[in-house]
């Protein structure tokens, strides 16, 4: 059924899975009944390998082509005079151009340049003290480890100077503008710091009392679990506690509370709950185990009927072996 239904496919026919596709082309004879390959055969009549056909030995000058290279890409090789094919009547390769200077000496440069640069020989002097404006200009500049010179002839001051107008009088000085001078009363902590001086606002009692709302508010009738509001965030003392919220008791997540193991119930309350969980007793027997959990009493807790009937339990299976 799984073939037929991929039959209906156009892609299941064209290509199947695991054969090459039919393109439903229909080739010439010669290809099919006379089993010519395609292709151009190659010319030199013998078998060739794939290798010589796609990476051909080149034999032939391709100087023509390095040339095409050059005009089309600029393609000269490293340290080749670049040509740009002018037709000049000297030989670029033999010409210099520029005027010949008398020499090629001082190391390499002539004679006419140094000249040029360092004035004739005949017009040199000896050594030439720099001039006054040179060495002023030099000094302006920026001194490794002194402050900048700027022209106003610090240099030759005094490291001790000192700068500015000296005062006359014996006014406020920088020390009394920045930390004041106050007397020892306007100093002094205010009178109403930590406490009311509102006649009618002053928190003082004759009785020993604390001011405010408890946080356990142990002062207002306790509202029911069942009956108190989401919006109540009041804390009533009956709140668990961090250690309840990390480690969450047995049976948190059946909405079922610690403190209902310990509720008191009577002895036909407690024969139907566990009955309802697998534990049908008789009535000797749950007789027998609830008055020995509740130990006198009319009422007992799960709990302590648990730990009963968990002791009959295992009492009863040490017996059968």
């Amino acid at each position: 059924n799984a073939i037929k239904a991929e039959a209906n496919y156009k892609n299941a026919n064209r290509e199947p899975l695991g054969r090459s596709p039919d393109r439903k082309i229909n080739f010439p004879t010669k290809f099919t009944l006379g089993n010519e390959p395609f292709g151009e055969s190659s010319n030199s009549g013998a078998a060739e390998p794939v290798k010589t056909i796609i990476f051909p030995t080149v034999t032939e000058n391709l100087d023509s082509g390095a040339d095409l290279y050059k005009k089309s890409h600029g393609s000269f090789e490293p340290g080749e005079q670049r040509s740009r094919g002018y037709d000049w009547n000297i030989d670029p390769k033999q010409t210099r151009f520029g005027r010949k200077g008398d020499t090629i000496a001082l190391n390499g440069v002539s004679k006419n340049i140094l000249e040029v640069l360092q004035g004739p020989a005949s017009a040199k002097q000896g050594n030439i003290v720099n001039l006054k404006q040179v060495e002023d200009f030099r000094n302006m500049g920026n001194i490794l480890g002194q402050s900048k010179n700027l022209g106003q002839d610090s240099a030759t001051r005094s490291a001790d100077m000192v700068y500015g107008k000296k005062n006359p009088g014996k006014g406020v000085g920088a020390l009394e503008v920045i930390r004041g001078r106050y007397s020892e009363a306007e100093t002094a902590p205010d009178k109403d710091l930590g406490k009311s001086i509102m006649p009618g606002f002053r928190n003082i009692s004759l009785e020993d009392r604390a001011y405010g709302c408890p946080s356990i508010r142990n002062d207002i009738p306790v509202v029911d679990p069942s009956r108190r509001s989401l919006a109540d965030s009041q804390n009533y003392g009956d709140d668990v506690p961090a250690q309840d919220l990390i480690n969450p008791p047995a049976f948190s997540d059946l909405a079922i509370g610690p403190l209902v193991m310990q509720e008191q119930y009577s002895q036909a309350k407690l024969m139907d709950l566990f009955q309802r969980i697998g534990y049908g007793l008789s009535d000797e027997v749950g007789s027998r185990l609830f008055k020995k959990a509740a130990k006198g009493r009319s009422t007992t807790s799960i709990n302590e009927f648990r730990d009963v009937l968990n002791d009959y339990l295992l009492t009863e299976n040490l017996v059968r072996k």
